[in-house]
């Protein structure tokens, strides 16, 4: 019972371990990312106050905090918007293909 066990587990180590290094791969693009959108927030804010930032200083915080307010604002407006258009497309395709069928009970002459 115990070898079967041992044998298990060391059978589904590979799998196992590549999950693993897959997800701390995953967890490292995500951090790059993160910090490649803060130093553009950073650099927005830089912009807009005509200074050097400071990620310190409570106007650039308050002003990062907005930009990134509205980002993810513009996100979900465009994910609306897809999603709008999608569903506009499907409708638009199931109309289609109700036009081209004839309609129910029509090839039958009721008399």
């Amino acid at each position: 019972l115990r070898e079967q066990l041992v044998a298990r587990s060391l059978a589904a180590m590979p799998a196992r371990i590549a999950a693993w290094r897959l997800e701390k791969e995953q967890m490292r693009e995500k951090s790059r990312q993160d910090a490649a959108r803060r130093q553009r927030l950073l650099a927005e804010a830089a912009e807009r106050l005509g200074t050097p930032a400071r990620p310190g200083d409570p106007r650039v915080q308050a002003l990062m905090q907005d930009l990134e307010r509205e980002r993810k604002r513009q996100e979900k407006k465009q994910r609306r918007q897809q999603h709008e258009e999608a569903t506009r497309s499907a409708l638009a395709a199931a109309e289609a293909a109700a036009a081209s069928q004839p309609p129910p009970g029509g090839s039958e002459n009721p008399q």
